[in-house]
């Protein structure tokens, strides 16, 4: 008996002993990392997305220089900086949307891309069509460029909001382009001026009679007696050849100056990774200052020089007694249309003092 309950002891001895050496210690410490084992770097984010392509419409030609300078290289950056991921087919020539049609087309999605005139769609872009009034000054179309683009970011108008706008400029500062001198605002009376869209406007208050008509149908009516001049940008006087048919030019910058959008359908944006679109953005802001600037400025130069050297077109510019009368009637009838849209409910008045804001500071850079 006695064996038999030491025999037990001694198992439940071993039992306890083997419990307590296999227990975890609640003191001993975790063993280290090996002091040499380099950290993961985190891994950069990649895009994962299957690529795509763009189609971009437009209206002008397939050699224009917004085709070649500016569609052209834009589509060749964000390719570029999206590896091929984003890719575009550019549609020139009103191939796969008239002019008229590119904006709405994009918000339906048409076209993914497209570039025009806002003034194309008369009556949709309230906000815009205040930055298209008379009576503001620019030095040139760079500054008249740079006012619409940081005009657009500031007060992000609601008209712009079903699409996605990439940046805006200007189409160059209109001028009159005439059979005879205008000198004078007598010299204005009853002239048939061929005009489009808000252009029509400063001709109608300075005594012209405006003639809408497109720029394809301008050279005839020209030649044809149709009409006695145009109000429009210097460029056209080589491009569509106008300085043939057309005598003398009569410098007026505060009359009019056109703005053009950039734009991309908002489902296509919304489609794209966050990635992608900080490479767009920067892309766009480049392309804008770098490019687009100087290529409807020096457009407006090379137009009015072929005018004079080609053509011998007479540049003619008012004095200052007779500019002041030309920019008061303007002024006059920028006002009343800022207070027509006050009534509506626009805050026209906000946007007509940013925009002389901008004028007066990008007058002195771009001189």
């Amino acid at each position: 008996m006695k064996k038999r309950l030491c025999i037990i002891s001694i198992f439940f001895i071993i039992l306890i002993m083997l419990f307590v050496g296999c227990a975890p210690s609640s003191t001993s410490p975790t063993a280290p990392e090996p002091a040499d084992k380099p950290q993961e770097e985190p891994q950069e984010d990649v895009v994962k997305m299957a690529p795509v392509n763009l189609r971009l419409a437009h209206f002008w030609s397939a050699t224009h220089f917004v085709e070649t300078d500016i569609v052209q290289l834009w589509a060749e950056e964000v390719e570029r900086a999206t590896n091929g991921l984003v890719t575009v087919t550019s549609y020139p020539g009103g191939t796969l949307l008239g002019a008229n049609d590119i904006y709405g087309g994009v918000e339906e999605g048409i076209a993914d891309l497209g570039i025009s005139f806002f003034t194309y769609t008369r009556g949709r872009f309230p906000m815009v069509e205040i930055f298209e009034l008379p009576g503001t000054v620019y030095n040139n179309c760079e500054v008249a460029a740079k006012v619409i683009w940081e005009y657009l970011k500031e007060m992000n108008p609601e008209e712009v909001q079903d699409t996605k706008i990439m940046f805006a400029g200007s189409g160059g500062l209109a001028d009159l382009a005439t059979k005879t001198p205008v000198r004078t605002l007598e010299d204005l009376q009853g002239m048939e001026i061929r005009t489009t869209g808000a252009s029509a406007l400063p001709i109608t208050v300075l005594g012209g009679v405006p003639v809408s008509l497109p720029m394809s149908d301008s050279y005839e009516a020209l030649s044809k007696g149709v009409v006695k001049g145009i109000l429009g940008p210097p460029s056209p006087l080589q491009t569509w050849k106008l300085s043939e048919v057309v005598d003398y030019v009569t410098l007026t910058p505060f009359l009019y100056t056109s703005g053009w959008f950039f734009t991309m359908n908002l489902n296509t944006w919304n489609s794209l990774p966050a990635e992608i679109q900080t490479a767009i953005k920067e892309i766009n802001e480049k392309i804008h200052e770098d490019v687009v600037l100087p290529a409807f400025r020096d457009a407006d130069e090379k137009g009015l020089k072929y005018a004079i050297e080609q053509e011998k077109v007479e540049i003619l510019t008012l004095t200052k007694e007779e500019t002041e009368r030309w920019v008061n009637i303007s002024r006059a009838t920028r006002d009343e249309h800022i207070l027509i849209a006050e009534g509506q409910g626009l805050p026209a008045k906000k946007a007509s003092d940013l925009i002389e804001q901008l004028a007066k500071k990008y007058n002195e850079i771009y001189k």
